[in-house]
């Protein structure tokens, strides 16, 4: 049952990623995340950050299909 939520939640976090980010470069940039060094902005995109905390959650233990599926989704679509 774990593993069929986790395919679940993928294909669902996949698509709404797909939807909602840019379709090119460039496109949506005013959504993202944005942090601000000194003169500079530097953009974390989604697939780095999910990717981060996927290796983070795993580490910690935390195996909740709904999370690792989430996290999984946004990550593959990066």
């Amino acid at each position: 049952m774990k593993a069929i939520l986790f395919i679940i939640v993928f294909v669902l976090t996949f698509g709404i990623t797909s939807h909602l980010s840019g379709h090119y470069e460039g496109h949506k940039k005013e959504e993202g995340l944005y942090f601000i060094v000194g003169e500079y902005s530097v953009h974390i995109h989604h697939y780095v950050w999910s990717g981060l905390l996927l290796i983070s959650s795993l580490s910690l233990g935390i195996y909740n299909p709904i999370l690792l599926g989430a996290l999984s989704g946004i990550t593959a679509h990066g």
